[in-house]
């Protein structure tokens, strides 16, 4: 009840001093980053103003400790790092800067305090700081889900540029593919490959299977798959390099005799057979 008591009366004054607050606080910033403020605009300035009396006025409503609040806290560090992900600004920075906000807060409330004795400012301080760990906390999570959004992009335009389809000569190329297959690039792996041999307009086109690290049924179902759609583009697959497990499980699955799917031990040998059909 007396923690309860403590944390009305310093929220009351939170709350009838957030316009001063805010503009102490945006001092302090200002001063303590100049390099990050020397070219903000007038626009700049009432978005940041705005910014900091919206979150000076939320803590001081989530000032009572609640789950419920606690989780509101977290929201908002979201909403900052979704703020933070558009100015293209990095955690430690804001990190350094959110010291600043509990900084000022805290001050204002030791000097309440010291005007009035019959309440003691730790236990609000202890809350401020609890808050402000809660909106860190999300902004960590919104920065850490855009950094991912960001490696599984640039992974994605790798895994499309690690399609090779190379023309040899006239109507037919290849396509060697090399390393681990997992899901995601043997989806890419078949999107590209479609797409790139419909552009080139081939007859033929070899596989090339002798770089393949492991061979396993995901890998062979995407190959059936991609067989299916070479012919029904007009195209023929050759395979070569073709590892004896994979053999096994391509028979099992009526790839050869299906398919109507040349096989050959080497790349050497395919190429030998397509320039004899051309000559």
């Amino acid at each position: 009840m007396e923690q309860t008591r403590q944390l009305a009366f310093f929220q009351n004054h939170l709350e009838k001093n957030v316009q001063q607050l805010t503009d102490t606080l945006l001092q302090k910033l200002f001063e303590s980053f100049p390099e990050a403020y020397e070219n903000h605009s007038e626009q700049d300035y009432e978005t940041s103003h705005g910014l900091v009396r919206e979150l000076i006025s939320t803590l001081a409503s989530l000032l009572p400790e609640q789950e419920a609040s606690n989780q509101e806290a977290v929201k908002w560090g979201r909403k900052v790092g979704r703020l933070l992900v558009e100015r293209n600004n990095n955690l430690s920075d804001s990190l350094a800067k959110l010291t600043v906000h509990k900084r000022v807060l805290w001050s204002f409330v030791e000097q309440v305090a010291a005007e009035d004795q019959s309440h003691e400012a730790i236990e609000t301080m202890t809350r401020i700081d609890e808050l402000y760990n809660h909106i860190i906390h999300g902004v960590s999570i919104t920065l850490k889900e855009e950094e991912e959004r960001k490696i599984s992009s640039f992974e994605e335009k790798y895994l499309k540029t690690s399609t090779p389809i190379v023309p040899i000569m006239e109507h037919v190329a290849i396509l060697p593919i090399i390393g681990e297959i997992d899901e995601k690039r043997a989806e890419i792996l078949l999107e590209e490959t479609i797409q790139k041999a419909s552009k080139l307009s081939i007859d033929w086109l070899v596989i090339d299977l002798s770089g393949v690290v492991t061979v396993n049924d995901l890998f062979v179902s995407y190959l059936y798959k991609l067989l299916d759609l070479l012919s029904l583009l007009g195209i023929s697959p050759i395979l070569t390099g073709i590892q004896p497990e994979m053999s096994i499980r391509a028979m099992k699955l009526g790839m050869f005799k299906d398919k109507g799917v040349i096989a050959k031990s080497h790349l050497k040998q395919a190429v030998e057979m397509l320039h004899r059909q051309q000559n």
